[in-house]
C-alpha cells in the first residue's frame, strides 16, 4: 500500500505498479555499483546526465544512486517508447558497457 502511494504522489517511479518495481529498483543499485567499478569513465557520463536532465521522481533527486535506480526501474518496466530523457541516457550508458538496456515491448 505505501509502495503504490509513493508512486502515485510521484515520490517514486512506477513501471508496473506492483512489487516489482520496488524489487527491480533494487537490482539497479547493483547496477550501478558495478559500473561505477568497472567503468568509471561511463559512470561520470551518468552523473552529468543526472546533473543536466529532469529526475524521474521525488526520490530520485536525492543523489545519482537513487536516480539511477529509478532510471533503471523505468528502464525495465515501461516500453521504449514512454522513456523519458534520463532513461534514455540511461539506455545509452548501459549498451556502451556492454550491458543489455531493457524493453518490455521486446
Amino acid at each position: 500500500r505505501t509502495i503504490r502511494r509513493d508512486q502515485q504522489n510521484g515520490w517514486l517511479v512506477s513501471a508496473t505498479g506492483t512489487l516489482e518495481d520496488l524489487l527491480t529498483h533494487e537490482y539497479g543499485h547493483l547496477v550501478h555499483t558495478e559500473l561505477r567499478a568497472r567503468r568509471p569513465r561511463l559512470w561520470r557520463r551518468w552523473t552529468a546526465a543526472v546533473r543536466d536532465l529532469p529526475a524521474l521522481s521525488q526520490y530520485g533527486k536525492t543523489n545519482d544512486h537513487e536516480a539511477f535506480a529509478e532510471a533503471f526501474t523505468e528502464m525495465e518496466g515501461v516500453p521504449r517508447s514512454r522513456w523519458r530523457p534520463l532513461t534514455q541516457a540511461l539506455a545509452h550508458i548501459l549498451e556502451a558497457a556492454g550491458m543489455a538496456a531493457g524493453d518490455p515491448d521486446s
